[in-house]
């Protein structure tokens, strides 16, 4: 968390929640925060005010487990209306010199 206060998180064990003291503006920072506190092997991003489809993280952990699989997996954004109508889907394709950087 960036220092906004932690959501009501779901009771499961694998769950370790961190907050900052303060907001620091860039969600590297605390991104590269919970980067450096974690031991596992995969590491996901939420952002407070989006949603995942129920299956999002079942089906990224298919694709990098797979034989030949790639190193990392990220995905578009559906942005939904107030009233649960589609506004549109934001994405680019994927470039590793970009995201390197």
């Amino acid at each position: 968390d960036d220092g906004a206060g932690l959501p009501e998180l779901p009771d499961d064990p694998r769950l370790f929640a961190v907050s900052l003291a303060r907001n620091t503006a860039t969600a590297g920072v605390v991104r590269n925060v919970g980067i450096r506190l974690t031991r596992s092997r995969y590491v996901a991003f939420l952002d407070d005010d989006n949603l995942w489809e129920p299956d999002h993280l079942e089906q990224a952990l298919a694709v990098l487990q797979a034989p030949d699989g790639p190193d990392a997996v990220y995905t578009a954004l559906r942005r939904v209306l107030p009233d649960g109508t589609d506004r549109d889907v934001l994405s680019v394709p994927f470039d590793r010199r970009r995201a390197a950087h």
